[in-house]
């Protein structure tokens, strides 16, 4: 898998298949001891809030076996004794007929900018105050808007936005203004902090 991000495949059991070198190196585990064991078991990955989200028929694999795209979502890991956030998309590799007979998931190691938003949350304190109330018009985000607003706080650049979106730069740069206008924010900093305050994407 020839990818700048970690990488790696399973079958449509769950099972391992392939592990790449940049899997290796963000969660410090090899393929000899990824390779065949069930991908819960590998990842073993919670959400933000410490929920187990790895196990037999999780909601990524239900998905998958019917058929549907799944979502993009962060997962909390073990690194070799050191927690790590990992901002995962998965990709369905299906046959002639559809089927799904593969899985591919890709990550990014998010842990530092997590680390900073934290910070910055904790620095304008748990509670919003008057200054910060959202704008009504934060309520009119588009689909799109939230889209990119995801991908915003997962930590990717405008240029890997838009290939991810098959869409231009300019585009998307135009989707980012609006977010902020509609936010009442001047930073994407600002805007991702916000939006994972308020549950805005």
């Amino acid at each position: 898998m020839d990818t700048a991000d970690g990488a790696f495949a399973t079958d449509s059991r769950g099972r391992v298949v392939a592990w790449n070198p940049v899997a290796e190196r963000i969660t410090g585990r090899g393929a000899g001891e990824t390779l065949g064991r069930p991908c819960w078991e590998v990842v073993n990955g919670r959400d933000p809030l410490g929920n187990l989200v790895c196990f037999p028929d999780c909601h990524v694999m239900a998905m998958a076996v019917r058929g549907e795209q799944p979502s993009h979502h962060d997962l909390v890991v073990d690194g070799r004794g050191k927690e790590l956030s990992l901002d995962f998309s998965t990709t369905l590799v299906r046959d002639e007929e559809w089927k799904t007979r593969a899985i591919v998931h890709t990550f990014r190691d998010v842990t530092e900018r997590r680390r900073i938003e934290t910070h910055l949350r904790q620095a304008l304190g748990d509670q919003p105050t008057a200054k910060e109330e959202i704008p009504e018009s934060a309520g009119r985000l588009t689909i799109r808007e939230k889209e990119i607003l995801k991908l915003l706080s997962s930590g990717l650049s405008t240029q890997a936005m838009a290939k991810r979106l098959s869409l231009s730069r300019a585009t998307v740069r135009n989707h980012v203004q609006n977010i902020l206008s509609k936010l009442g924010v001047h930073s994407k900093l600002e805007a991702v902090v916000l939006a994972q305050r308020y549950h805005l994407a």
